[in-house]
This record gives structure tokens, sequence and C-alpha cells, in this order.
């Protein structure tokens, strides 16, 4: 008897334990943030961004790379995806490129770097209204065909505004400087590319004009341009009220306080490392000094113009100068505050053999980049 009742209390216990168990099992389900950036103008050829890579490192490389995607069929080239089309860019690259100028390729590229440069192109042949994908311009006449070029050669214009020449066009080699402009628009590898390009390079070699491309997408895609290596915060504030213990927010401030005292070592000039060093019975004092002192460079103090010029000196002279425990609390306070710490910057002393590294690594990544 003792066991049945024992036996029904142990199974009206489970069944409750069943029942309740839904009540405490809260299934977490991730929440993902994700965050994609769009430039205004549509996605621009990989074939048309690589150029302009090989441009900005020779003219040469620029007009071989031409030449080759000039031989390919453009039915080929249509039919490639843009994984083969990277494939096919990067082949062609490589016969001119090292293997590390191959890998900033592929870099720039992923980075969409020359996609703006495409896309300022494109505005530039825009303006003059085109009404086919592939066009030349000569004189401030527009033609399709290559069949009418010579005969727009033929008429001799004295005052030509229209063509003018700027330092990013892409200038086919040993022209003649005295020969008509002739611009060609036009992407890279469509039908009428090869046409105009093999026509036009015969008349440059013989003298007769001066060969100009610029990129034009006759047919753009109808995505956006995805842009990489560009960061994006996502702020999220809880407005739901809260109650905090008096004691324990106390004890938050004199943890700040105590925080705060390992944070920057030296504020307007004062080395407070070595001032507790030397006056260890002043703690208190000195604490309340510093914090004065980082209060009252909150204000921006506006610099002459003779100030400026050597702040990216004097602020990485002041990270060298720091130890190596302190080094990287500098760099990040300098980094998170330059207007607020450019006054005291600015009185900082550089050292001869920093600023003349500083300057040649300055000149090495400017020519390799332009």
């Amino acid at each position: 008897m003792a066991a049945s009742l024992e036996k029904k209390m142990f199974d009206r216990l489970w069944v409750f334990l069943c029942l309740l168990s839904p009540l405490f099992v809260v299934e977490a389900k991730p929440k993902h943030v994700t965050v994609t950036l769009d430039a205004k103008w549509k996605s621009t050829p990989i074939v048309l961004e690589a150029s302009e890579y090989l441009a900005k490192q020779s003219p040469e490389y620029f007009w071989r790379f031409v030449d080759e995607m000039a031989r390919l069929k453009p039915d080929m080239l249509a039919a490639e995806t843009d994984e083969s089309m990277h494939h096919l860019v990067k082949k062609l690259a490589s016969k001119v490129l090292s293997p590390l100028q191959l890998q900033l390729l592929q870099l720039s590229l992923s980075l969409r770097y020359y996609s703006p440069t495409i896309q300022m192109y494109q505005q530039m042949a825009l303006e003059n209204s085109p009404q086919c994908a592939t066009f030349v311009k000569i004189s401030g006449k527009i033609s399709c065909s290559t069949s009418e070029i010579e005969d727009m050669l033929a008429v001799k214009v004295d005052d030509d505004r229209s063509s003018v020449l700027y330092k990013f066009d892409h200038v086919y080699p040993d022209t003649q400087a005295e020969a008509p402009m002739v611009f060609l628009y036009a992407e890279i590898g469509k039908d009428k590319f090869q046409e105009f390009h093999q026509h036009l390079k015969k008349l440059a070699n013989a003298k007769k004009i001066q060969y100009i491309f610029r990129h034009y997408v006759g047919e753009p895609l109808e995505q956006q341009t995805r842009l990489s290596g560009y960061g994006v915060e996502l702020a999220i504030k809880s407005t739901e009220y809260k109650a905090k213990d008096d004691t324990k927010v106390e004890g938050e401030v004199a943890d700040e306080d105590k925080e705060d005292d390992d944070g920057e070592d030296e504020v307007e000039g004062f080395i407070f490392s070595k001032l507790r060093e030397l006056y260890p019975d002043k703690q208190e004092d000195l604490t309340k000094f510093k914090n004065h002192l980082v209060e009252s460079t909150t204000v921006l103090t506006p610099l002459k113009v003779w100030q400026l010029q050597d702040l990216s000196f004097q602020a990485a002279q002041t990270v060298l100068s720091a130890s190596s425990s302190e080094a990287l609390k500098v760099l990040a306070d300098i980094s998170q505050n330059f207007p607020l710490r450019a006054k005291s910057l600015a009185s900082t002393t550089v050292n001869n053999d920093v600023r003349k590294e500083m300057q040649k690594n300055q000149e090495v990544s400017f020519n390799f980049l332009y």
C-alpha cells in the first residue's frame, strides 16, 4: 500500500516537472547585424579597374594589356563569368608584373580602389551625350564609325578648344604631339572596341593622330559598386530605466578614478609617473591636478598655420619617446583625441633622425602608389 502511494506521488511529480520545464527553458536566437555599403555609381568592370592599376605602374603596361585584350574575341569575353574573368586578368597582368605587384593588384581589385577612376571617365563620356557604346571624339564632333574618322581629320579646325588633354589620360606612346587629338571612348573587350583600337593604333603609328583612350561603359550593370574596407558603427542605446545602488555607484566612480591614474602618463608636459615617484605622499593632489589638466584640454585651441606643418612628425616623436609599456597607450590616446592633443603636440621637438626616416618612408610610399 505504501509502495503504491509512493509510486503515484512520484508519477505526479514527474508530470508536474514535465509541465513546468517549458517555463524555464528559453531558446536564445542569435541576432546578427549585417551592414553593406554601396557607392552611388553602378558596378564597374574588373578589366577596366585592372587596366588602371597597370597604368599607374607604367603606361607601357597599360597599352600591352589593351593590346592583349584586343586580340581576344568579344563573344568569348562576354561568356566569361566573374571568376574566370578574374583569372584571365591575373594571367595577362602576370606577363608584366612581379609576384608582389600581382598581389597588390588583387588587393586593389578586392577593395575596388580604381572604381572611382572608371566612374570619372564615365562622367566625362556622358557629357558628350553619346548615341552608341563606342565612339570617337575629334575636334568636338562625335562619330560611331571608323569609316568617318579620316573625313573628320581632313576638316581642319583652327581653334579646337574642345580637345583638352588631362594628366590622367591614356595617350598612345610615340605619337605626334602636334597631330590632331582623337579620343576613343570604349569599354575594353567589347564588340566595337577591337575595330576602333586597331584602326586608331594604325593611324597613331603613322604619326597622323594623337590617340587618347578613355573608359566608357555603354551598358552599365544594374547593381551598385559594393565598397570594402569601410568601418560602420551601429550604436544601440537602451532607454530602459534601471535603478542602481548608491554604494555601488560610488565604488564604480572610485574604480574609474583608479583607472584614470593608469591612463595617459604625460599631460601638458607633466610626466605624472615621475611626479608620483618624487612625491609619494602627494598622490591624491597629483590625481586632482592631472584631472584638472585633462579637463582643461577639452577646449580646442586654434593653432597657427606654421604649427600644423609638423604635427604628424611630432605625434610620431611623442609615441617613440614613450616607454615600451606606455607607447601603445600614448598612440591610442593621440589617435582618439588628436584635436585635443594638437596643442601639446605642437610644442614637441622632433629628432632629426626621426624626421629623415619618416620623410624617406613617405617618399617610398608615394612613389609606389603614384
